[in-house]
């Protein structure tokens, strides 16, 4: 799953403010409860909440100091009580953050940061991110597209992704 910000020049072109690649167990996206998203921000604070079934995860991001604070809070089905863990990253010249365990207890890891192009490709929205992630092999081997899915429609939703983002 990945979350990122643009920003919409007044010439009408399309910067790549940043990205977070948010990975967990296969198939950890699609289980449990529901799922929904909610942001805003202004010119300088931007902040996420996504919910995927059990799971929900939330990002802030400080435009002028490009701190990314990326936070877990995984719904206890006993309690509904949420336990959120944060972790803090300075972006400096990076503008890509993975993410690994998103579902794990312990929360999610920042496994890595790097810097890709950050021009995007003109269009309307909605946004194609795919030409961005396959500029770099870091990304594309994060993704993990070769991983196989035990449901069937799953893995033809995760095919359908990665062809698009490999550029198949």
């Amino acid at each position: 799953m990945a979350s990122w910000l643009a920003r919409v020049e007044p010439d009408g072109t399309r910067t790549l403010a940043f990205l977070v690649l948010w990975r967990g167990t296969p198939g950890w996206f699609a289980r449990g409860g529901g799922n929904g998203s909610s942001g805003g921000g202004n010119c300088r604070l931007y902040h996420r909440t996504l919910t995927r079934g059990d799971v929900q995860l939330q990002l802030e991001f400080d435009s002028d100091t490009r701190f990314v604070t990326i936070s877990q809070a995984p719904l206890d089905p006993r309690t509904g009580l949420a336990t959120i863990q944060k972790k803090q990253i300075e972006l400096r010249d990076q503008n890509v953050i993975l993410v690994d365990g998103v579902d794990d207890a312990k929360g999610p890891q920042i496994v890595g940061t790097l810097r890709v192009e950050p021009a995007l490709p003109p269009g309307r929205p909605p946004l194609d991110i795919g030409e961005t992630l396959r500029q770099s092999p870091e990304i594309v081997s994060f993704l993990r597209c070769d991983t196989r899915m035990d449901d069937p429609l799953m893995q033809k939703m995760v095919d359908t992704v990665c062809a698009r983002v490999l550029g198949q």
